[in-house]
């Protein structure tokens, strides 16, 4: 069944001001964001990709308890079940476009995008605001572990062309 999700927040995709992990790299550093290693090596990994084409993509925030979960799920369950109710995977490059958009993120807000995982330990966008600054950092994106209901994650609401 398809759940008429409201839309979040939109973003463009595939700009020409963003096109490779280094633009990413600097433009965070500009901003004054905070990140971790892995989120250096995640924009570098091979999987990283960038649209080719700019277009605008309509943003969800669903969180595991909102996706019918009571007790947690895994990855894979919330996944399963989001895109049962219309919603998709981001493209990787909403992870850093998010971190750079939302400034205004209220404090002690952790959101967690809805992706394919990178790397070898696969590891998930988390775009975070905590008491020492705006984060891109990552999360575990194993497939065994158990989300919990609070857990706010970002979809696609409809299907975005590649």
């Amino acid at each position: 069944m398809t759940k008429q999700w409201p839309v979040w927040r939109t973003m463009k995709i595939g700009t020409p001001d963003l096109r490779t992990a280094d633009d990413f790299l600097t433009a965070l550093k500009a901003v004054g964001c905070e990140f971790r290693y892995r989120t250096s090596d995640m924009l570098g990994h091979p999987g990283f990709a960038v649209a080719e084409m700019e277009s605008e993509i309509e943003l969800v925030l669903a969180s595991v308890c909102d996706l019918g979960f009571q007790k947690g799920a895994t990855r894979e369950q919330i996944n399963n079940r989001a895109h049962e109710q219309g919603l998709y995977l981001c493209p990787m490059e909403v992870g850093p476009r998010l971190r750079l958009e939302y400034k205004d993120q209220p404090p002690d807000e952790d959101l967690f995008v809805a992706m394919e995982p990178l790397g070898v330990s696969p590891r998930v966008w988390s775009v975070a605001h905590d008491r020492t600054g705006l984060w891109l950092d990552d999360w575990c994106g194993h497939p065994h572990m158990i989300w919990g209901t609070h857990f706010q994650c970002v979809f696609v609401r409809r299907k975005f062309a590649a």
